[in-house]
């Protein structure tokens, strides 16, 4: 699920970053960043802040995202949706030792269950 869920943030921010340069109108590129934070603040909403580490380190790179959706540079979308990339590429490098280790009750999950 978080692998998915990475893949929307990363294809919504590429979709915005694609109007940028498209010169599309601003109300096309409002919709475009609302969609984009919504994704990257479910990430956040899933991360388990408390207990440091890694959770934490995926929390500053949600905010640099969200930071730069802010601008309407398409070089700044680009750059929130490398960083996620890279973010969801180490998940998927591990996800299934991950997932063995959180069922074995071995280590913490890194995210809440959606409520």
């Amino acid at each position: 699920m978080l692998i998915h869920i990475y893949n929307h943030a990363i294809n919504s921010i590429q979709s915005g970053a694609e109007l940028l340069e498209a010169d599309a109108s601003h109300d096309q590129l409002i919709a475009a960043r609302m969609d984009a934070q919504k994704k990257i603040l479910l990430i956040s909403d899933g991360l388990a802040v408390e207990q440091g580490g890694t959770a934490v380190q995926v929390m500053r790179l949600c905010v640099f995202a969200l930071d730069q959706i802010q601008t309407d540079s398409a070089e700044a979308w680009q750059s929130a949706a490398r960083v996620l990339s890279t973010v969801r590429e180490g998940f998927l490098e591990v996800q299934d030792t991950v997932r063995a280790a959180e069922q074995a009750g071995e280590i913490p999950p890194l995210v809440h269950a959606a409520s």
